[in-house]
């Protein structure tokens, strides 16, 4: 009996079985690429040509990957610049999502496949009490921190203009 890894040898090339081991490194290296608190709500669904499709199981965490696309962007092409990935396009889980909570319906953004370009100007910053009402914890802390962040980097943006 023959095994399958010697069947698909005689199928593929050996180029395509590398280019295919580097996909599957690129798919399991998502933490490494987002971060932690970021991949443990989100992963990779796909490659559609140049395009990295990925899935979030919360609009809040949607708003985490926009917020850091450019630097996920900038992680996948130096580390898998064969790929010749140029852009980010985000999904909001419906039902369970890769932590294993419902998204309501309610909550959803208004487009559910959503390119995300890179940022030519900060997003209007979360309201500290919108925030407060997030159940998920490291949401809420996440959001938080990218509050202060924002205000930081806009003040200094109106003391140099």
């Amino acid at each position: 009996m023959e095994r399958a890894g010697d069947i698909l040898k005689a199928f593929l090339s050996d180029a395509d079985l590398q280019k295919g081991r580097r996909y599957d490194t690129f798919f399991r290296s998502w933490e490494g690429i987002a971060g932690e608190p970021l991949a443990s709500h989100s992963r990779v669904l796909e490659i559609e040509g140049r395009t990295v499709v990925v899935q979030v199981d919360h609009p809040g965490w949607f708003q985490m990957l926009r917020f850091h696309q450019r630097r996920i962007l900038e992680r996948i092409q130096k580390g898998y610049p064969e790929l010749g990935i140029t852009a980010v396009r985000v999904r909001v889980e419906h039902g369970p999502g890769p932590s294993g909570r419902a998204v309501p319906p309610e909550r959803e953004p208004s487009r559910r496949d959503t390119r995300v370009p890179p940022p030519s100007r900060p997003s209007p910053a979360p309201t500290p009490s919108s925030v407060s009402e997030i159940e998920d914890l490291s949401l809420r802390e996440a959001l938080k921190r990218l509050h202060r962040s924002v205000i930081r980097h806009n003040s200094g943006k109106r003391s140099q203009g």
